[in-house]
């Protein structure tokens, strides 16, 4: 009788975690979203900024003369650019982690519950139908053998795509495109301290000034990270 009452008692504790494990992960979600709206604004600006700068400098049809004010204001804003896209992969890289935390604890739990695998909450869009027999659900969709629960065929097909992971990527490209616009006034700084008299290629030159911006902007997105790493 006393084991019967611990384990309903342990059952009973279990749900109540499941459940608040669940509505973390529900807030988790919501709050992503409320920061990459929030941090948007401002990554919307800075490359802005970049882009009009950039043009107005290097690609118009009558391009400004370009002075070293013009530098370092590009640069200025490229370095906006790289915190902003570190400060996106920091929500997003963390947002993750922890996304993962609470649905491997919901796992455990439900393999805790005994739960089906039909009824689990994190099942994979892949899973198929796996019943011998044909079966037709409330909507009128006709399940058979061997066929996938969700449809992935064609161009508007649903896919396992991952939103986090995208978001992720989308900080990577935020870091690429600050290096991208840095670079060109970094060789524009180059030709201004006339490093061509110690160097004699265009080439060497343009690629010094490439793996340098590259070098220092990616070292600056890896402390920045660091930095804002969460420690136990």
């Amino acid at each position: 009788m006393n084991t019967s009452f611990n384990h309903f008692n342990k059952n009973e504790n279990l749900w109540h975690i499941w459940e608040q494990l669940y509505r973390s992960r529900e807030l988790e979600i919501s709050t992503q979203w409320q920061r990459v709206i929030f941090l948007s604004s401002f990554i919307i600006l800075t490359l802005t900024g970049n882009s009009i700068l950039f043009y107005n400098v290097f690609c118009a049809i009558e391009p400004v003369n370009i002075s070293i004010i013009h530098i370092y204001v590009g640069l200025f804003l490229g370095l906006l650019l790289l915190f902003c896209g570190a400060m996106w992969l920091a929500m997003t890289k963390g947002s993750k982690y922890w996304m993962n935390v609470y649905e491997r604890k919901i796992d455990l739990i439900e393999l805790q519950l005994n739960f089906e695998n039909d009824y689990k909450q994190f099942r994979y869009l892949e899973e198929k139908y796996n019943d011998d027999t044909a079966t037709t659900a409330a909507d009128g969709k006709v399940y058979t053998p061997g066929q996938p629960l969700v449809n992935t065929e064609g161009f508007l097909g649903a896919k396992a795509i991952s939103p986090s992971k995208t978001n992720i990527l989308i900080g990577y490209l935020l870091v690429a495109l600050s290096i991208f616009f840095s670079i060109f006034y970094a060789i524009e700084i180059l030709k201004i301290i006339k490093i061509k008299d110690f160097i004699s290629f265009d080439t060497l030159c343009n690629a010094v000034a490439v793996i340098a911006i590259s070098v220092i902007y990616f070292g600056m997105a890896y402390c920045i990270l660091k930095v804002l790493r969460h420690h136990d």
